[in-house]
């Protein structure tokens, strides 16, 4: 069996990258290559995690900059100057995966990510016993408890006019209490789901972790550049869909996914901006909207980030109420 390349993207997360690549040594037994790919960390996270993972790997761990890569040893660090955010971070491990030879496989993990089991061999065997199957993921639990579900792992993808309805209506909803799940149920398939085994077809393939021949990811052109954060997966799905092919979700093989650690510590205006900006470019660019779809789509995210500012600027003075 050829080698599957670990993707994990690092940004100011040493200890839960740390965690994660000592989860998969733990528990895997198929051949694979590590790209751990650090997109400009602080100076004394990056230092951290170079030396966490040379107490890992020793003498078989190579630091490359972004091209310079082959995965050539058993585990490549590689430094990328610039936060390009998700799909270019992702797209240069998966650049040094495409030319190595001895890679057949990739699976892209957020560095929230803890293996519990052995699941890439039995994740391989389900993707090549399906003619259809571009991409399959393990099901997500929260903790390592196992005992809750991480929903977004099954997802259907969202029609336009949900997209606008969200964001005309997301702070009637925090003000409500109301998660996306409650709102939209029927875009969460494990919402009611009494299916224990065996795989099941999903829409929106898992970020957090998921698995595809290396061929089929670089024939799609890996992810795209154009967003920073989110709509990766809405992306990934349509150009997956174009090819006729299928995502699944198995329920045999387990992971846990701690939650979104980066995004949680950054600016909430910032990290809506560009969200926002992956939004309308994933609107543009892969869905049939039509002009006066767009063109309101295009005001619901201005009214968004216009709503969000203005709670921003009436926060302080509610609290001094």
């Amino acid at each position: 069996m050829k080698a599957t390349a670990l993707i994990i993207l690092n940004y100011n997360g040493c200890a839960d990258t740390l965690a994660c690549v000592k989860s998969v040594l733990e528990h895997n037994s198929a051949p694979v290559k590590f790209a751990i790919v650090d997109n400009a960390s602080r100076p004394e996270q990056r230092q951290a995690l170079q030396r966490g993972l040379e107490d890992i790997f020793g003498d078989r761990l190579q630091v490359a900059s972004p091209g310079q890569s082959a995965l050539e040893n058993f585990a490549t660090l590689i430094l990328n100057d610039d936060n390009t955010g998700y799909a270019r971070g992702n797209n240069i491990g998966l650049d040094a995966a495409y030319a190595c030879p001895d890679v057949e496989y990739v699976m892209v993990l957020n560095n929230d990510v803890l293996f519990v089991e052995d699941i890439i061999p039995p994740l391989i065997a389900k993707l090549e016993s399906l003619p259809d199957c571009a991409i399959i993921s393990p099901l997500l639990f929260k903790s390592v408890e196992l005992k809750e579900y991480d929903v977004n792992c099954a997802r259907r993808g969202e029609r336009v006019t949900e997209i606008i309805g969200k964001n005309f209506l997301h702070y009637w909803r925090r003000l409500r209490k109301r998660s996306p799940q409650q709102v939209y149920p029927h875009r969460y398939l494990l919402n009611d789901c009494t299916q224990t085994t065996g795989v099941m077809e999903i829409e929106l393939p898992s970020g957090s972790c998921m698995l595809a021949r290396k061929d089929l990811m670089r024939e799609i052109g890996s992810f795209d550049p154009n967003t920073f954060l989110y709509y990766e997966e809405n992306i990934l799905s349509a150009k997956i869909s174009a090819l006729g092919k299928k995502n699944y979700l198995s329920f045999d093989q387990r992971c846990v996914h701690l939650g979104a650690v980066t995004t949680s510590s950054s600016s909430g205006l910032f990290i809506n901006k560009v969200g926002m900006d992956s939004q309308r470019y994933y609107v543009r660019n892969y869905t049939s909207a039509g002009p006066v779809l767009r063109a309101l789509h295009r005001f619901s995210t201005h009214f968004f980030i216009l709503s969000l500012r203005l709670q921003k600027a009436l926060a302080p003075s509610k609290n001094k109420k």
